[in-house]
């Protein structure tokens, strides 16, 4: 979020959804959206796929 900069741990994230460029994770039991251009999404996916399999769930 250009407009409001927010800094989150990556280890407090309890949940990460990715949908092809959609983007949900819940954090202190709130949740936040984020969505990505064709460009970034590929790369930020196989990052989280390599960071917190155990949190990411793919829709």
């Amino acid at each position: 979020m250009q407009w409001c900069p927010v800094s989150i741990p990556y280890e407090e994230i309890e949940q990460i959804q990715w949908q092809k460029n959609h983007l949900l994770f819940e954090y202190h039991g709130k949740k936040f959206e984020g969505y990505f251009f064709s460009k970034n999404q590929k790369a930020f996916s196989h990052l989280l796929q390599q960071k917190f399999p155990e949190k990411l769930t793919e829709v």
